[in-house]
C-alpha cells in the first residue's frame, strides 16, 4: 500500500504545538502518512 501523503517537519511541528492545521496533520498520520528521515531529524532537533 502506498502512502497518500508525505509530511515535512513543519507539519509535524505544527501538530505537536497544536497550531493551525494540526487536525489535518493528525488525519494524515492516521491514514499512514510518510516522512523522510531528514525531516524527522529536524523535528527532533527543534522539539528538544
Amino acid at each position: 500500500m502506498m502512502n497518500s501523503c508525505v509530511l515535512d517537519a513543519s507539519a509535524i511541528l505544527a501538530y505537536l504545538q497544536d497550531e493551525s492545521g494540526a487536525l489535518l496533520v493528525e488525519e494524515a498520520l492516521a491514514n499512514g502518512a510518510a516522512m523522510s528521515s531528514v525531516n524527522w531529524a529536524e523535528v527532533l532537533s527543534k522539539s528538544g
